[in-house]
């Protein structure tokens, strides 16, 4: 049991925003707006950046300022290191020194495998993976000079599940992974930490416009950009977790990808693909495993004993691969 006189102060590592500066990339809208009204209601002075949605930002800078703390709207292609560097300006002159950096603002594209082209890939990478390390790597050293610091990168689960996008955006979602592990390796030792949350399916404008069902969440809906706020909030208050990824996904890394989805369910592009009618990659229809004289596959609750008999078959099977190509660890 931690001692009550130690709740809330230094020795615990939750520490106290007031006072500290805070930048949020794309906090106009959504997520990047709940991070930056979780920041403000934790104490935390703001600066709101945007691309291109000015009316939005200035919205949530109301809201930072209704929490009784000082911001300001900054605007920046956040791909663009020119651009960076005078934003980073601006908030030194406006709030003082960043001690916390969000990054979340991204970009997505809604292309088949085939549509997407080499511009999609370097305008995606650019602004979600490229513009990250660009923030980086322009306030960590005076983070570290003050012995302070807290960076959280926002990824998504689709960088563990290959997700419903452009493999552009999968592809910079999980390298926000990497990024981080390597800050957080590096700034361990001079107060800086640095994680990552990965949201799936939070009621934003993106998942509005993909048409996304609540069905395709194990906990029956969708998540709220605040619950993601809330989780930025923990590990920016927190000094001893680091290097780590919070998952902000209602459980939808635990459902079993081989496990065929009700039609319900489906995205379009999901359905089609099982129809087999998908314009750009045709699937051949199979007939039923009765009808090709195969042994159906039933599935089985988690918890039941034939579920258990199957994780065990599968264990067996997974330790004899083993043995074959690693004979030196077994011996």
């Amino acid at each position: 049991m931690i001692p009550g006189g130690l709740l809330g102060s230094e020795e615990t590592g939750m520490d106290d925003l007031h006072g500290k500066v805070a930048l949020v990339t794309g906090a106009g809208r959504g997520i990047g707006r709940a991070i930056a009204r979780a920041m403000a209601e934790a104490g935390a002075d703001v600066a709101v950046h945007y691309f291109s949605h000015e009316k939005e930002a200035v919205e949530t800078l109301a809201m930072v300022v209704g929490a009784g703390r000082r911001g300001i709207v900054v605007q920046a292609d956040v791909s663009s290191s020119s651009q960076i560097s005078e934003m980073i300006e601006a908030v030194e002159r406006g709030l003082g020194t960043v001690q916390i950096l969000v990054n979340n603002a991204g970009t997505a594209i809604r292309k088949s495998l085939a549509e997407v082209t080499e511009q999609d890939w370097d305008r995606v990478m650019a602004v979600n993976l490229k513009s990250a390390f660009l923030l980086i790597q322009a306030v960590f050293q005076r983070m570290c000079g003050s012995g302070w610091g807290r960076i959280v990168n926002i990824s998504s689960t689709a960088a563990q599940t290959g997700g419903i996008t452009a493999p552009p955006y999968v592809a910079s979602k999980a390298g926000l992974w990497g990024l981080s592990h390597c800050y957080a390796t590096q700034l361990i030792t001079c107060g800086v930490t640095v994680n990552t949350v990965a949201p799936a399916l939070i009621e934003t404008d993106m998942v509005r416009d993909i048409e996304a069902k609540p069905g395709l969440v194990p906990i029956g809906r969708f998540g709220a950009p605040e619950e993601v706020g809330d989780a930025v909030l923990m590990l920016v208050r927190n000094g001893y977790i680091t290097g780590q990824t919070i998952n902000a996904n209602g459980g939808r890394i635990l459902v079993d990808r081989n496990k065929e989805m009700d039609d319900a369910t489906l995205l379009p592009g999901r359905l089609r693909r099982h129809r087999g009618d998908n314009p750009v990659f045709p699937v051949r229809r199979r007939a039923p495993a009765a009808a090709r004289g195969e042994k159906s596959i039933a599935f089985h609750p988690p918890g039941s004993s034939q579920a258990f008999g199957h994780a065990i078959v599968r264990s067996a099977r997974a330790f004899a691969v083993l043995r074959k190509v690693w004979p030196s660890r077994w011996v």
